[in-house]
């Protein structure tokens, strides 16, 4: 009987036969079925028939490997029913007659919408619908044939289409405030430091072949390497190679950088699984990619907020934390972020008004220790930070003439809420040398023009300044 509903189509099983009577019920039901659907479908095969299924993953390992999260199903049924969630929250069918993308590319496409959709629904919205076989083929006439998984990618998903898309390397002035807003919604985020910005998103396949044909006629681009993925600026490229599979970002002499630890067919979707996992972890959160331009500029921010790569230190009931970013396609090196805060009750290290001497602090002075391999570290002293010079409050900091006397902040003058933060660079090192970045800050109680009590030290924990496995 078994074999005989294992030609039913499976959503008739579950609405329909199940239905009938106890018996029918009982073999529509059974793992022998659902195992079969599971093979049929998905490729899925249950080895051991002692131990349950995996439900579909809800993370990610490190370097984009499977994760080792067991998540046993009651019974095959619901693995079945629970990939067919998964692949319908991304638009696609696993039962068409022309077969389905792979699990791994359906679960990941999965998470990452799904982390979009709660955290900048916005960028969520912005994914196209799947390019169709003969879209893809006409593309791969260009560029040479694609790696399955980018094939799959693609199929999904056909990148992100904002407004401008046409006027890609020309935006007419009566688009810009149209551009100012989608250019920060790049699905895979984006950084500033000074007048460098980037905010990369996946280019639709069009645009992706529009683009790579633009280039070849002022560069030297082998016909395998086709742009997949672009900051809004063209700040910041990355290429697929279509020969190896491999995903290369242009450096600032304009030659291709690895962007994986290895070169492989599925490089890219490693990436992105990666990519993903640091979003589900919370090493990179939607916020101001350019601090000036305040919630404007809301974006996935790419100075990570922990992980190995950040660092934070409380004195005083200051909060300092700290992040490098290695910008491959720049000169400067290294870009880095310190953002500063006074605490608010209920945090760890919070000291109320009484204890710790001061309603306000403002900064006043800094002292930079960057290090390169094991040299002697060298320093910097300045006043303030790239001419400004923060009062910082419980839940905020003041923007005045006092904190902002150049007028950087596109803000109103007042309280703003949240972190204060300051980006620049460190500067570039030797060819495939690390280092490290530390320092402290004297802040003063109240002003500089009120000043409530003597200057005090608060330390930049050191934080450090490495070359890195996945470059986004």
């Amino acid at each position: 009987a078994g074999v005989f509903f294992s030609f039913v189509h499976p959503l008739e099983v579950l609405s329909s036969c199940v239905a009938v009577s106890k018996f029918w019920k009982t073999i529509c039901s059974s793992d022998p079925l659902w195992d079969r659907f599971l093979d049929q479908h998905l490729g899925i095969k249950r080895h051991d028939l002692k131990s349950p299924h995996n439900l579909p993953p809800h993370s990610i390992g490190p370097d984009g490997t499977e994760s080792k999260e067991f998540r046993p199903a009651r019974n095959s049924m619901q693995t079945w029913s629970e990939w067919l969630r998964v692949y319908r929250s991304i638009g696609q069918d696993f039962m068409a007659k022309n077969g389905c993308v792979s699990t791994r590319v359906a679960s990941t496409w999965a998470l990452l919408r799904g982390w979009l959709s709660s955290n900048l629904p916005a960028a969520a919205a912005s994914l196209k619908q799947g390019a169709d076989d003969k879209a893809i083929r006409a593309a791969e006439e260009i560029v040479g044939t694609f790696p399955k998984v980018v094939r799959e990618l693609y199929s999904v998903y056909d990148g992100q289409r904002f407004e401008f898309d046409e006027k890609a390397f020309n935006v007419p002035a009566e688009m810009h405030e149209q551009a100012s807003h989608q250019m920060w919604l790049g699905m895979m985020g984006g950084y500033s430091a000074y007048g460098h910005v980037v905010c990369t998103r996946m280019l639709p396949l069009h645009l992706a072949i529009k683009q790579t044909m633009f280039l070849r006629r002022r560069i030297f681009l082998p016909r395998e390497m086709m742009m997949m993925f672009s900051s809004f600026n063209h700040g910041k490229v990355f290429f697929l190679n279509t020969k190896n599979g491999g995903l290369y970002c242009l450096d600032s002499n304009c030659e291709p950088v690895k962007v994986t630890p290895t070169v492989h067919k599925d490089s890219v979707l490693q990436w992105l699984r990666e990519y993903v996992r640091r979003l589900q972890e919370g090493v990179y959160v939607v916020s101001p990619i350019k601090p000036e331009f305040g919630a404007r500029s809301n974006g996935i921010n790419l100075f990570p907020v922990s992980g190995d790569l950040w660092t934070c230190k409380v004195s005083r009931s200051v909060r300092i934390s700290s992040s490098s970013i290695y910008m491959v396609e720049a000169p400067q090196g290294w870009t880095y972020s310190i953002r500063m805060r006074l605490l608010s009750p209920g945090e760890e290290g919070y000291l109320p008004e009484e204890k710790r001497g001061f309603k306000t602090c403002q900064l006043t002075t800094r002292h930079w220790m960057i290090q390169e391999g094991n040299k002697e570290p060298s320093s910097v002293r300045g006043r303030g930070v790239i001419g400004l010079y923060p009062i910082l409050c419980e839940g905020g900091w003041v923007l005045n003439k006092l904190s902002d006397p150049h007028r950087q902040y596109h803000l109103p003058a007042g309280e703003v809420r949240g972190e204060f933060v300051y980006q620049s660079c460190s500067g570039r090192f030797a060819l495939g040398k690390e280092g490290s970045f530390r320092g402290e800050m004297k802040f003063v109680p109240g002003s500089e023009a009120n000043p409530t009590g003597p200057e005090f030290d608060v330390e930049v924990k050191r934080f450090p300044l490495a070359l890195p496995r996945f470059t986004y």
